[in-house]
């Protein structure tokens, strides 16, 4: 078995049958990372069974190891794909910081939001979830920099911001999604063009 970067194993790299499909044509590592979405927000990270993920997904609990190292390694990476699901493409650089937060606070991410709040409150007490986070955040982390010529403490910013918006849902204060865009963007405005 061929090793990866966060353990996973690239389709490109499988050797013998092609990935078994269900009827819908879905390969069984998207339905296993559909399955682990659905699991982990709908139960909590420590409460997602590896069986219950395996039973949603149509194959046997055996059957994950073909794909994922263990149940960290398939959280972090269906929480990767919810995140590459929501990237923009034509966005000028300079309103990047600005796009990333418009996902923050659309409500059709609410899912990955919470799929993300769980892992990291998750990665306090699992070592090797903390750690394939942390891998994660830096790979992250320095192509943000790169692309958008942040510094790290700027873009470590900006990640402290985007995990405090995730937990909007737990905070209300009465204020309006327009009022919450106009002072985040005049934030963001503010430090960005300092």
């Amino acid at each position: 078995m061929a090793s990866h970067v966060g353990g996973t194993v690239p389709a490109s790299a499988r050797f013998g049958r092609p990935p078994k499909v269900d009827t819908n044509g879905t390969p069984t590592r998207e339905r296993l990372l559909d399955a682990a979405v659905e699991v982990c927000v709908e139960f909590g990270y420590e409460a997602a069974t590896l069986t219950e993920i395996a039973r949603r997904a149509d194959v046997s609990t055996p059957a994950i190891y073909n794909h994922f190292l263990d149940k960290p390694d398939l959280m972090v990476a269906a929480s990767r794909r919810e995140l590459d699901r929501i990237r923009w493409n034509n966005t000028s650089s300079d309103r990047l910081a600005h796009a990333t937060v418009e996902q923050w606070l659309d409500p059709g991410n609410a899912t990955m939001l919470t799929l993300i709040v769980e892992l990291h409150m998750a990665a306090a007490r699992h070592p090797e979830l903390a750690a394939l986070l942390h891998t994660w955040h830096l790979d992250n982390a320095a192509v943000q920099a790169e692309r958008d010529g942040m510094g790290m403490a700027q873009v470590t910013v900006l990640y402290l911001l985007l995990m405090g918006l995730a937990h909007r849902s737990q905070i209300d204060l009465g204020v309006s999604d327009e009022e919450l865009r106009d002072e985040i963007d005049r934030l963001l405005r503010g430090w960005l063009d300092a």
